[in-house]
């Protein structure tokens, strides 16, 4: 007998993978009872083997076609699932699977500091600042940065990313 309509993550792993349009963005989650339990393995086996096959991207710029078929489909998928999980550590790996600009690096830190992770945030900012350092200043990843900073009573190291900031807005 074929197996049941969820077993192969059915048409909506397709669609939400493969699709023009976000349609079908978070099916799994809004189509989980739908999908059962054996559904639901299999969209997250499939997952977990797309994501796989994606290489850790770190201070370099990806194409945008690569960006939403990854970025933009996959990677939330494997969030839900360790959402679900209350895995707080696998959803951190999921960000920094993709620190390829700094408005990644400010998305991870402000999960981790959500996640009551300050030192994490911390460390993930000034990362950003430093791989990035050469570029124009994000506003927000500084921000991120020198509110961590502050509330860590680092404000020496705090007011000089300011400072470069600034001196990096000028030119």
């Amino acid at each position: 007998p074929p197996p049941p309509r969820g077993a192969r993550g059915g048409p909506c792993w397709a669609r939400q993978t493969g699709g023009s349009f976000d349609t079908f963005y978070g099916a799994a989650e809004t189509y989980a009872e739908a999908l059962g339990e054996i559904g639901l393995a299999e969209y997250r086996r499939l997952a977990t083997e797309a994501w796989s096959n994606r290489p850790a991207q770190m201070g370099k710029r990806r194409a945008v076609e690569a960006e939403t078929i990854d970025g933009f489909r996959i990677a939330p998928i494997l969030d839900y699932f360790a959402e679900r999980d209350g895995d707080v550590e696998a959803r951190i790996a999921i960000r920094a699977k993709d620190l390829s600009t700094p408005w990644r690096y400010q998305q991870l830190a402000e999960f981790c500091r959500e996640q009551g992770r300050d030192d994490d945030a911390l460390r993930y900012a000034e990362e950003g600042l430093w791989i990035f350092e050469d570029d124009e200043p994000d506003d927000g990843l500084v921000s991120i940065a020198v509110e961590l900073l502050v509330k860590a009573g680092r404000n020496e190291v705090a007011a000089d990313h300011l400072w470069r900031a600034f001196v990096g807005a000028l030119s």
